[in-house]
């Protein structure tokens, strides 16, 4: 087995061009917003996850809160709480917790109707 790892340079490039090449998927952005978070790049952290959470919201809500990721929000909260002004964020983190709610929804009714069928 080998295993091989790049450099952190090249794992952002990827990233960008895959945001670049698709950008309506949340997934490379919120993995964008991981790279800048762990590079100390606080604000390139939240406008990435803000965009993702907006793509979540906007798009196929069905597609997109089947694989939401709570940790988004928690990164979020964490990110804006270092931060200056916390309330500049905070209708990202109420959009975000709405796009979690929904997602709890749709888990709910899957549920319900594998235990109707």
């Amino acid at each position: 087995i080998f295993q091989f790892s790049l450099p952190s340079e090249s794992l952002e490039s990827d990233v960008h061009d895959k945001v670049q090449s698709n950008p309506k998927n949340p997934e490379w952005l919120i993995l964008q917003g991981q790279l800048m978070e762990q590079s100390g790049e606080w604000l390139k952290a939240t406008e990435n996850y803000g965009k993702a959470i907006q793509l979540m919201w906007f798009e196929d809500r069905e597609q997109f809160t089947k694989a939401f990721d709570a940790e988004l929000i928690l990164n979020l909260s964490r990110i804006v709480l270092k931060g200056d002004d916390p309330l500049k964020h905070e209708a990202t983190l109420l959009k975000g917790l709405e796009v979690f709610a929904q997602q709890l929804r749709y888990s709910r009714e899957e549920v319900l109707e594998t235990y109707e069928a």
